[in-house]
């Protein structure tokens, strides 16, 4: 059923994430910050693409902010990835 779903996922469209990013999620580190670095992008570059300020963007991926529903859309957005993986538990 897992392998099934999976490739559902994967033929509609779903996000192919690298181990090397599914790892640092899950080892703890913040979604944000991986998924960026994994695009490639800068605080900066996704400041300019959300109108967000960086010092927000900052805050969220230090812990310093949850990040609305609204912000985290938008970086999501821009990364072109699932609101879903953005999301953290408290």
């Amino acid at each position: 059923r897992i392998v099934t779903r999976a490739r559902k996922e994967i033929a509609s469209g779903g996000p192919l994430l690298p181990k090397g990013v599914v790892d640092r999620v899950a080892n703890g580190e913040n979604p944000v910050r991986v998924l960026r670095e994994w695009r490639d992008a800068t605080q900066m570059y996704l400041s300019f693409k959300t109108n967000l300020s960086q010092g927000y963007i900052s805050d969220i991926e230090n812990g310093r902010r949850v990040g609305t529903a609204a912000a985290l859309r938008l970086i999501a957005n821009v990364l072109d990835v699932p609101l879903d993986l953005l999301v953290q538990d408290p």
